[in-house]
């Protein structure tokens, strides 16, 4: 059987998965006659098929075999795409010794890479991930070239927004993260003062974050959308020219979509590490002023990252 199949194995929140796409991305250009797919959440899979057109595999559609004692049963499709495999990348999350060792015994003489996505303190994850890489030349130095792409002029190519929209996600996976909510209602009303269209970006998670009155302010001041997916998110920030964000999995998103970002990142979260990555990022502390935040997005056409 010709074994032409890239599997990218990954199972975590979205701004580490965004994290990983050089890797993908790579991997399609110099692989280009082979099927680079995501082993990921369906909702995350189609993300990257819509961002960066590869395929991917339902993580819930019959792997969890590769989880289980040696020589469990593997569903049809997942056995199917193993018989094939050509390369295997994992980014492996906590104890993933069973599941590699399963994975390596069905990958035949298939490669299969493995990465810790956690990066040490003050390395940056991409960083982290080239040094990981070193062992694989031919790689490496692919993952660092998209990498270079994605800081001059973003990951995804994507057609330019709105000039006038900016979106803005108060939100995060952890409520010690975000920006104070007043700051994102007095940025909102200071671009709309300046003539720019807002859009905020609130989810399940904020709802349940948030009170009812700070959800009310919100709706006084801006629009405000609730995609329903990962895709539908995508959109919404490709519609837009500008972001505003915590530490979060919209903003990494934004960042790679080449969104000029303002990431307000506090004293919880490691910005050395885990910094969005894009032509147009700043990250910014907690103790930034709303008129601040203004004035980034209407610096320069790329700003300091760090």
């Amino acid at each position: 059987m010709l074994r032409r199949n890239v599997l990218i194995f990954h199972n975590a929140a979205l701004g580490d998965f965004v994290l990983t796409w050089p890797v993908a991305v790579a991997l399609s250009r110099v692989m280009a006659q082979s099927r680079v797919k995501y082993v990921t959440a369906g909702e995350k899979g189609r993300l990257a098929e819509r961002a960066l057109r590869v395929e991917y595999a339902d993580v819930e559609n019959g792997w969890h075999a590769l989880h289980a004692a040696a020589g469990a049963a593997l569903a049809e499709g997942p056995a199917k795409l193993l018989s094939g495999l050509q390369l295997a990348v994992v980014f492996a999350q906590g104890d993933a010794a069973a599941f590699v060792e399963n994975l390596r015994q069905r990958a035949g003489e298939a490669p299969v890479i493995v990465l810790a996505p956690k990066p040490p303190g003050g390395t940056h994850v991409w960083d982290h991930q080239l040094a990981e890489l070193a062992a694989v030349p031919w790689l490496a130095s692919a993952v660092g070239q998209v990498q270079a792409m994605a800081r001059s002029r973003g990951l995804c190519a994507t057609p330019p927004g709105d000039a006038a929209r900016v979106v803005i996600h108060p939100g995060s996976g952890a409520a010690r993260k975000n920006w104070p909510i007043e700051r994102f209602i007095a940025v909102a009303e200071e671009l709309k003062a300046r003539g720019r269209s807002v859009t905020f970006v609130i989810g399940e998670v904020e709802r349940e974050q948030f009170a009812d009155t700070a959800l009310a302010g919100i709706r006084a001041t801006a629009d405000v959308v609730s995609p329903n997916d990962l895709v539908a998110l995508h959109d919404t920030l490709t519609a837009s020219a500008a972001y505003v964000g915590n530490d979060s999995g919209p903003t990494h998103l934004a960042a790679a979509l080449g969104r000029r970002v303002v990431a307000l990142f506090g004293p919880t979260s490691d910005a050395a590490s885990w910094a969005p990555v894009g032509p147009h990022v700043h990250v910014a502390p907690f103790d930034t002023t709303p008129e601040t935040v203004i004035d980034l997005l209407a610096g320069p056409s790329t700003f300091d990252q760090g």
